[in-house]
């Protein structure tokens, strides 16, 4: 069997090169295709790959080249966030990447969750990894001396210091591979869950009687779904552990941390010590607010329906 050649370029390597090998090794082993993987920038090399990414300044799916380094770049998603490697390849082989990662029950998805998956999986991991190589997002702080550490960050701590020689660039690329492979297949098992969440969410939503206050069975992505709508302002759901439950305050958007009705401030920061939240709020078994006024906690769903009622009318 000939074994597939992925080529991607030699030097100093970033989240977008990384990811985009993860990926693609992570379809190639569950398609059975064996494959060689070539780190270099000499033409040769480049002209022999089956498949060469972030390498050889040009985009053509035709010649199986995906790069973003020439002039005019390989194009922006439609929310102008422009492609690198890592982009382009889930572009061309991420949705057959989920069907063959969830070969064994992906008769039972729709083609639209599968879809859907793929989708959840570009927002939240190949996007902001995309973002931050191509410099269309730089994710600094407003503070003084704050900044995210973003994917990148993890992916440039494995480049080879001065001291340690360039010799040993393969070797930390490919322990990062490994990690990455590692986040990715993770993604894609918290896409699939997500997306059984958005539906018990909906179904939560449409079955509650009084809108305001929406009860979910078991813990799940809720915000997705709830921020969608007018009047949800709390949603409750089980602990972890199942021993007992939390009350949360809707966020205004995707986005940021403020919500739509904060829990009363004589609540915030009281807990089950001599029952401070018990006094403040009036409702027994009230173990817990959050100082910020976006959480609580109670021991029982019965507790926490009351609890939400309260502040809804607070």
């Amino acid at each position: 069997m000939n074994k597939i050649k992925l080529v991607t370029h030699s030097g100093r390597f970033h989240a977008d090169d990384v990811f985009a090998t993860a990926a693609l090794i992570i379809f190639l082993n569950k398609k059975g295709k064996e494959f060689k993987l070539i780190r270099s920038r000499k033409p040769k090399d480049i002209e022999s790959g089956d498949i060469v990414y972030d390498n050889g300044r040009e985009y053509d799916f035709d010649k199986k080249i995906f790069d973003h380094h020439q002039e005019g770049g390989a194009g922006e998603r439609e929310n102008k966030v422009p492609y690198a490697a890592f982009g382009l390849i889930w572009k061309h082989y991420g949705k057959d990447l989920v069907v063959e990662f969830f070969e064994e029950d992906s008769k039972e998805k729709s083609t639209e969750d599968l879809n859907k998956i793929w989708e959840l999986i570009d927002e939240s991991l190949v996007q902001p990894i995309d973002a931050s190589d191509t410099g269309y997002e730089d994710f600094k702080s407003s503070k003084e001396n704050l900044r995210s550490y973003v994917m990148d960050s993890a992916v440039k701590s494995f480049n080879p210091t001065d001291e340690e020689g360039y010799e040993k660039a393969q070797g930390l690329f490919m322990e990062f591979v490994e990690i990455a492979k590692k986040i990715l297949k993770r993604e894609l098992i918290c896409a699939e869950n997500k997306i059984k969440g958005f539906k018990m969410v909906e179904e939560s939503y449409r079955n509650a009687k009084d809108k305001r206050i929406i009860i979910l069975k078991e813990g799940a992505s809720w915000r997705e779904i709830l921020v969608s709508y007018s009047e949800p302002l709390y949603v409750i759901f089980p602990t972890v552990d199942n021993d007992g439950f939390i009350i949360q305050a809707v966020n205004e958007g995707m986005s940021g941390y403020k919500v739509r009705k904060p829990f009363p401030e004589n609540w915030c920061g009281k807990g089950i010590e001599n029952k401070e939240l018990e006094k403040e709020s009036g409702i027994f078994g009230a173990k817990f607010c959050h100082l910020k006024g976006f959480l609580c906690v109670t021991e029982t769903l019965e507790q926490a329906t009351e609890l939400a009622n309260k502040s809804v009318n607070y």
